[in-house]
């Protein structure tokens, strides 16, 4: 062989090799590509958990009217209604709670249910003048809540461990009234009512992660279940009187909760 075609010959093997080497490298590379990182959502996912707190009502004063076959009954000094007093309804309660959460970004999208056993009540009453001098009327309400629950959705703003949100839906619950009455010309009424009551609740808190599983939230919410009108029929020496009072069930809330979540959906990062 001579020198020249020694040459050549070398230059065709190395570049062969070097060809080899290249596609070899190229081949690790893509097989050193970065794998994607899954990591847990934080806020997704089905949780349950417990809460407690207070309920109050509105300082409104309670009116009641009497009426004599239907029509207001005025005389003397009596202007046919009378204020009682002022509706002052406060206590606690305790229950459990379940929902689920999506998130997309910073937004988190959900939907949960409670249900509460509750003791929340108050006794409003007075002795008022009546028609003439000496003469007086005694009215007394009561008004108590023993339960209620809701239904509601969720819309949350998250940063990172920390999400405030806005809730609203159903509420339900059952509500316990009674009205006595008495006066000094011998006239009494009396008449109660329980009833399950169907409304709404608005409200809104903040809710903090401290563990993957793990958040605590306080929360307020207002809970509206309509109004009722208790009405009674006196029992005394002429008949046709009646005495009646109309209450509007609405409570604020305020609880503080405990969630425990269940995992939830993988979300890549690169």
């Amino acid at each position: 062989m001579t020198k020249s075609k020694l040459i050549l010959s070398t230059a065709a093997a190395l570049s062969a090799a070097f060809g080899i080497a290249q596609a070899s490298a190229a081949d690790m590379a893509v097989k050193a590509a970065p794998i994607a990182e899954a990591a847990p959502c934080l806020w997704c996912g089905f949780y349950v958990g417990i809460n407690g707190g207070g309920a109050f009502t509105e300082n409104r004063p309670v009116v009641v009217t009497e009426t004599f076959g239907g029509a207001p009954f005025v005389s003397g000094t009596w202007p046919g209604f009378g204020t009682f007093g002022n509706r002052d309804v406060t206590g606690g309660f305790a229950g459990v709670q379940a929902g689920y959460n999506w998130q997309r970004d910073r937004w988190v999208f959900g939907v949960e249910a409670d249900f509460q056993g509750a003791d929340v009540r108050g006794v409003t009453g007075a002795t008022l003048p009546y028609i003439s001098a000496g003469n007086t009327i005694t009215t007394a309400l009561a008004e108590r809540l023993d339960w209620f629950g809701t239904v509601r959705g969720r819309v949350g703003y998250a940063w990172d461990r920390f999400m405030i949100y806005g809730t609203g839906g159903l509420a339900y619950g059952q509500v316990r009234t009674a009205m006595v009455m008495t006066d000094t010309f011998a006239f009494t009424a009396a008449a109660g009512d329980t009833n399950t009551r169907v409304g709404y609740a608005v409200g809104g808190g903040g809710e903090y992660a401290f563990s993957p599983n793990w958040s605590a939230k306080l929360e307020y919410q207002y809970i509206n279940l309509g109004s009722r009108t208790l009405n009674a029929v006196e029992a005394g020496p002429a008949p046709g009187f009646a005495v009646q009072n109309s209450t509007r069930f609405d409570y604020h809330t305020v609880r503080v909760g405990l969630n425990y979540k269940f995992g939830g959906p993988i979300v890549a990062r690169y």
